[in-house]
């Protein structure tokens, strides 16, 4: 058994939450989260509405290519 296996599972969790919630803008409620061509989500850290816009950001970079 690792000594630092307690450490580095800590610290994964910590990474991600801060990616997954903390780095993100949370919102109140869905209708306030919603936009076009996002997908709104409710957070498993926060229980806010976060919203997604990879596809969105994805359609973007092909478009500028």
């Amino acid at each position: 058994m690792n000594k630092y296996e307690q450490q580095a599972r800590e610290a994964r969790r910590r990474h991600l939450r801060r990616w997954s919630c903390e780095r993100k803008r949370a919102y109140e409620s869905e209708e306030a989260a919603a936009k076009p061509g996002a997908k709104v989500y409710r957070c498993r850290y926060c229980s806010k509405w976060h919203r997604s816009e990879s596809f969105t950001t994805f359609v973007n970079t092909l478009r500028k290519r």
